[in-house]
C-alpha cells in the first residue's frame, strides 16, 4: 500500500511530511515525492515540490527546492500500479494551482483520459492519478469550491481510492476523500494531519478519526470537518490510540522482521490472554469481541451468542489473502475435526468472482493483519449482501475489515512493520484454534475434560513458542548451510500442509527464490520430478507418531531414495526421521499435537529470515510487495 501524509499547521510541514513517509516506508515502495506552499513576496502562494524513484532518502539531494518555511504540505511514497517507477509517476501530482496524492486505483480512467484529452488538457504522467487533478482543477474554474470540487470529482471515479488535494489558491486548507483506500486523521492542537495509517503521525498525537467509505474531511489548522458524499456534515468521533512508538523501531534487532519473530511469544501471551478462562478451563468468546453494525445493534455480542452463531451456521466460510489464507486453510481442518462444522477456506480473491453459493444461515470468518486488504473487504460486503453473520479476525483495531463485520476477534500482536507477516499469522492460527475449540465445546464435540487440555496447552503456548525461539542459532547454521540451493520445496500433511505453503511462501517473499509447499501425498504426483542434490526439501513431520507421520515419513524415504537433500522439522526423539535426514530442526512437544503448526512455523520463518540475509536480499520490504494490499 502506498503512504500518504499531509500537514496544516503552524510547524515546519516538509519535516513532519518527510518524518510521517518515513514511519509507512515499511509498506513497501518505489517513489517518493512532497509538495509544500511557499508564500511569495506578493502574498501569494505557490507549490513547490520534489519527486523520485528510488526510496525516500533519494529525496534528500532535492531538499534544497523546497527548503522555506511552510505550514502546508503534502506527501507520498508510490507503489507502481499505473505507469513505471520513475520522477514523472512519482506523487504527488499537478493540475494548474491542484496538486494531489492518491492511493488506489481510478478503474475508468480510459474513458476520463479521453473525455479531458479532448477538452485539450495535457497529461505530464502515464498514471492513473493524474487524472483527478484534472478533474478538481475544471470544477473550481467553474467557481466551485475545493470541498464541492472534490467531492463532484470523486463521484466521477470508480474503484478503491483515497485522495488528499490542496490548492495553492486556498492555503491552509486539505481536503480529502476515500472509498476502500484507507485515511485516517490525526486530531492535533493548532494542527492536523492526513496519513494512510497510523503510525505517521503517531508521534504528534493520538487523536485519530478513521474516514469511512465514502466520506470527505476539510482540514485547516483549527478544524476538522466530515461530511458524506453527499454533502450532509458528519459527526467526528475520535479514538485515542494507545500504541507504544518503541513499537515501530527496532529495538537493536538488525531488521523488523527479526525483532518480530522474538516478539512472537509476547504476542501470542497477549492475544490468548483476552480468550482463556485458566482458572475454569474454559473459552471465552466475549472478552475481546466487539459488536459491530445492524446485525448486533450495537450490543456486545456474548458467547453465546457468537458460539451458537458459528455452530449453527451451514456452513462457515473462512476467507482471506496471502499468509491470512494459510491460517484460514488450518483454521477450517480445526474447525471440521474439532467441532465437525462444515467449513471451507479460500482465497478472497477467488471467492468474490466465483459467483459463490451463500445463504443467510451461513456464517463468514474473514482473516486479515491490516484490515484493509481490497479482496477480503469486498468478499465481506458481499457475504453481508446475501443476509450472513460476518465475524473477523484482525490485527489492526477500527481499520475497515472490522467495521464492516458484526464482531471481531482481535489478535494483540502489535504493529507489524515487517512487509512478510510472522506474529500476524501465529496469532491468528491460536485465535482459531480457540473458535474450533469453543465450538466443539458447545456442540458436545469435545468433553470437559479435553476442552481443559487445550486451554492449559494454549496457555503454556508462549512459553514453548519462547523455548523454540531459543534454537535460532541451529536454524541459522542450517540456512546458511543451504541457502545457495537452486529451488526448496516444503512438504508437510493435513495441518502441516498449510505450514508447507506458508513456508514457501516466506522464502519467496523475501529471499526470491524458487519455493513451493506441497502435501506430501502429492509428491508422486508431479513434484518429485524436482527432486535432486540441489533442491532442498524440507519435511514438517514434528508429530513423531500417528498415521499421517508414518505416511509423511514414507513419503520423504522416496526423496532420499533419489538422492535429494533433506532438511526435517521433526520431535526430539523421532530417532528414525533424523536417520533419512541431512539435517534437523527440533520442534519442542506441546500438550495436543494440533498446536505443533504453530512452533514449526517459527523455525521456518527463522530459515526465511536468515537465508535471505545469506543471499543478500532486503528482508523488511522485498521488492514488488506492499504491507497491505488495498487495490486488486
Amino acid at each position: 500500500m502506498c503512504g500518504i501524509v499531509g500537514y496544516v499547521g503552524k510547524r515546519p510541514a516538509q519535516d513532519l511530511i518527510y518524518k510521517g513517509l518515513a514511519r509507512l516506508e515499511y509498506r513497501g515502495y518505489d517513489s517518493a515525492g512532497i509538495a509544500a506552499l511557499e508564500k511569495l513576496s506578493n502574498g501569494s502562494f505557490v507549490t513547490r515540490m520534489i519527486k523520485a524513484p528510488g526510496k525516500l532518502k533519494e529525496l534528500r539531494a532535492l531538499w534544497g527546492q523546497i527548503d522555506f518555511p511552510s505550514s502546508h504540505a503534502i506527501g507520498h511514497t508510490r507503489w507502481a500500479t499505473h505507469g513505471e517507477a520513475n520522477q514523472a509517476n512519482a506523487h504527488p501530482h499537478r493540475a494548474g494551482p491542484i496538486t494531489i496524492v492518491h492511493n488506489g486505483i481510478i478503474e475508468n480512467h480510459q474513458l476520463i483520459r479521453e473525455e479531458l484529452a479532448a477538452k485539450g488538457v495535457s497529461f505530464s504522467s502515464d498514471t492513473d492519478s493524474e487524472l483527478f487533478g484534472h478533474l478538481v482543477r475544471a470544477e473550481r474554474e467553474s467557481g466551485k469550491t475545493l470541498l464541492e470540487s472534490v467531492r463532484l470529482s470523486f463521484r466521477r471515479i470508480q474503484g478503491a481510492s483515497a485522495f488528499v488535494v490542496m490548492d495553492e489558491r486556498l492555503p491552509g486548507t486539505i481536503v480529502v476523500v476515500r472509498n476502500g483506500s484507507p485515511l485516517v486523521l490525526g486530531i492535533g492542537e493548532g494542527e492536523n494531519f492526513v496519513a494512510s495509517d497510523v503510525p505517521a503521525v503517531l508521534e504528534s498525537t493520538r487523536n485519530i478519526y478513521y474516514l469511512e467509505d465514502n466520506e470527505l474531511a476539510e482540514l485547516t489548522s483549527e478544524q476538522v470537518r466530515i461530511y458524506s458524499l453527499d454533502g450532509h456534515e458528519r459527526p467526528l468521533n475520535t479514538v485515542e490510540i494507545d500504541w507504544a512508538l518503541d513499537a515501530i523501531d527496532k529495538q537493536g534487532y538488525e531488521h523488523y522482521m527479526l525483532k518480530e519473530i522474538f516478539e512472537q511469544p509476547r504476542a501470542l501471551t497477549d492475544t490468548l490472554s483476552a480468550w482463556l478462562d485458566l482458572s475454569q478451563g474454559r473459552f471465552r468468546l466475549d472478552a475481546a469481541a466487539v459488536a459491530r453494525k445492524s446485525k448486533s445493534d450495537g450490543r456486545t455480542l456474548g458467547h453465546q451468542e457468537i458460539v451458537r452463531a458459528f455452530c449453527e451456521a451451514t456452513m462457515v466460510h473462512v476467507v482471506a489473502c496471502g499468509t491470512a489464507a494459510h491460517a484460514g486453510y488450518y483454521g477450517q481442518q480445526l474447525i471440521e475435526k474439532l467441532a465437525r462444522v462444515p467449513t471451507r477456506a479460500e482465497l478472497a480473491s477467488e471467492f468474490r468472482y466465483r459467483d459463490p453459493m451463500l445463504r443467510p444461515t451461513d456464517v463468514g470468518l474473514v482473516v486479515s493483519q491490516s484490515g484493509e486488504t481490497a479482496d477480503t473487504l469486498a468478499a465481506v460486503k458481499l457475504m453481508k449482501q446475501s443476509g450472513m453473520r460476518v465475524f473477523a479476525i484482525c490485527n489492526v483495531r477500527d481499520s475497515s475489515i472490522p467495521r464492516e463485520c458484526d464482531a471481531v476477534f482481535y489478535t494483540n500482536a502489535g504493529i507489524e512493520v515487517g512487509v512478510a507477516s510472522t506474529k500476524a499469522f501465529t496469532t491468528q492460527m491460536a485465535l482459531l484454534a480457540v473458535v474450533a475449540c469453543a465450538m466443539a465445546s458447545h456442540r458436545g464435540t469435545i468433553d470437559a475434560a479435553t476442552e481443559k487440555l487445550w486451554v492449559e496447552a494454549l496457555g503454556h503456548l508462549p512459553e514453548v513458542a519462547r523455548h523454540s525461539l531459543e534454537q535460532s542459532a541451529d536454524v541459522e547454521a542450517v540456512a546458511k548451510k543451504y541457502s545457495k540451493k537452486k529451488g526448496y520445496l516444503f512438504l508437510g500433511r493435513g495441518l502441516f500442509f498449510p505450514i508447507a505453503l506458508e513456508g514457501a511462501l516466506k522464502l519467496k517473499e523475501i529471499a526470491y527464490v524458487h519455493a513451493e509447499g506441497y502435501s506430501a501425498g502429492e509428491l508422486k504426483h508431479g513434484p518429485i520430478a524436482m527432486v535432486e542434490p540441489e533442491m532442498l526439501v524440507l519435511a514438517l513431520a514434528p508429530e513423531g507418531r500417528g498415521l499421517l507421520h508414518a505416511k509423511t515419513v514414507s513419503n520423504i524415504e522416496e526423496v532420499r531414495a533419489r538422492k535429494g537433500t533433506l532438511l526435517s522439522f521433526c520431535a526430539a526423539d523421532d530417532n528414525q526421521l533424523k536417520k533419512i535426514s541431512d539435517s534437523w530442526i527440533e520442534v519442542p512437544p506441546i500438550g495436543v499435537t494440533e498446536l505443533l503448526p504453530i512452533l514449526t512455523v517459527l523455525s521456518l520463518q527463522l530459515f526465511a529470515y536468515y537465508v535471505a540475509v545469506e543471499r543478500g536480499t532486503e528482508v523488511d520490504q522485498p521488492r514488488n510487495l506492499a504491507k497491505s494490499v488495498t487495490v486488486e
